[in-house]
């Protein structure tokens, strides 16, 4: 599934399964194909990228633990940006 976000540049959100996990990934997608931008990791003890070049997933888990963790940004998005009452009241 592809979900357009930025329709000048043509990108947007690709949620994929794999090996029974949901993950998002950003990227774009040509013609029928979903195209996630590939980066190079940068490795936690060394200050430079890993050799690899390889999508950038963020894993939600199963499909029943995605729901929940995309439930639980709706919820924040309202707290913070839609039900959030002006400071000066």
């Amino acid at each position: 599934m592809f979900i357009m976000t930025n329709k000048e540049h043509k990108t947007g959100l690709i949620l994929n399964e794999y090996n029974g996990k949901i993950g998002i990934m950003y990227g774009f997608q040509k013609e029928d194909k979903l195209m996630p931008f590939w980066v190079y990791r940068q490795s936690p003890f060394q200050k430079k990228p890993l050799d690899k070049a390889m999508p950038h997933r963020v894993e939600l888990g199963t499909p029943q633990q995605a729901v929940l963790i995309l439930e639980k940004f709706l919820e924040q998005i309202k707290e913070e940006y839609i039900n959030k009452k002006p400071e000066s009241e």
